[in-house]
């Protein structure tokens, strides 16, 4: 931390962490993007950035390329606020025009080939990657779009907004599929579970909701924080949710769901099913799963996981009962 506060010596507005974990970027108020080896505790690189003020920042799912956007470009008039770089030679690959407003959101679709860009202006923008085009804005947001996220299957979106709604959207056709009411302040930023079934918002009336997507209803409210929550997200067992607050605190919250949304046991007898998962930690969350429902299993090669190229992993299960936890 000591490291840090040396290097990055102005307010910071936004951190993203690669999908394996090994890298960190950040960005406020000094004009650059900041990529940081966790591992190491290092800052490994800084891409010059002329805007003003970088609110959000997103990592690619492959991790080669991050994602930022903020306020207008202070050097060239012409230029929109959301660029995307090449981690490694820090180079620009594009940007995404269009855009003539503050950016507070970035998130990239979970194939990579599409970004949704929130802004102050009550909306938000979906672009192709390959080709910076902006295929369709979504409205509806009655203020700031503080948080957008993509759902697991890439054609939905949750969205939280200063209006005090969460919204889930149809990408495809730009419709608002559900308005989630109940927060009575602003929402700050939002989050989705694995299965996409669950969302969670913060919110600046010091509450957490968690929603089931599917229904549009508010299955909880987590409350303890004594200041506004700017900060939620799932951890990868869909269990457990972590809040920032401006009360200065972290928060550990254990929810009232499944670790994973199961579908209906399927007696496969004694063929073998493949499991993929995002994470090598999952096979061990999927098999107490298992012991759970009271199914015999046996894993292949001894819980030898395979990563193919798109960093999931994969293994065979077998049993009088196995099923596919998909």
């Amino acid at each position: 931390m000591r490291e840090q506060s040396q290097l990055v010596n102005k307010s910071l507005y936004a951190v993203a962490v690669s999908r394996d974990g090994r890298h960190a970027a950040c960005c406020g108020q000094d004009k650059y993007v900041h990529i940081w080896d966790l591992e190491a505790a290092r800052e490994t690189g800084r891409i010059r950035v002329y805007m003003d003020r970088l609110m959000a920042i997103a990592f690619s799912p492959d991790g080669k390329n991050v994602l930022a956007g903020g306020g207008v470009y202070s050097v060239r008039i012409d230029s929109g606020p959301v660029r995307l770089w090449d981690v490694q030679a820090g180079e620009e690959i594009r940007q995404f025009d269009g855009l003539r407003m503050k950016i507070l959101c970035v998130a990239f679709s979970p194939d990579g080939r599409r970004i949704l860009c929130g802004n102050e202006w009550k909306t938000i923008s979906l672009y192709d990657v390959a080709d910076g085009r902006e295929i369709r804005k979504l409205s509806g947001h009655g203020g700031a779009v503080n948080s957008v996220k993509f759902l697991p299957d890439g054609r939905r979106a949750l969205s939280g907004s200063k209006d005090t709604t969460v919204r889930l959207w149809d990408l495809e056709t730009g419709g608002s599929l559900r308005v989630l009411k109940g927060h009575l302040k602003a929402v700050h930023e939002v989050a989705v579970s694995r299965s996409g079934r669950h969302g969670l918002s913060a919110s600046s009336d010091q509450t957490i909701r968690l929603w089931d997507l599917e229904t549009g209803d508010e299955v909880c409210r987590l409350e303890g924080h004594t200041a506004e929550v700017r900060h939620v997200s799932f951890m990868p067992d869909n269990r457990v949710a972590v809040s920032g607050s401006d009360d200065g605190s972290v928060r550990i919250w254990r929810l009232p769901i499944p670790s994973l949304t199961l579908p209906l046991l399927t007696p496969y007898g004694q063929k073998k099913v493949l499991l993929v998962f995002k994470y090598a930690d999952e096979l061990k969350i999927a098999l107490e799963a298992c012991e759970n429902y009271g199914l015999a299993y046996d894993v292949a090669n001894d819980y030898d996981m395979q990563k193919d190229d798109y960093g999931n992993y994969h293994t065979i299960i077998s049993g009088s009962n196995a099923m596919d936890l998909g």
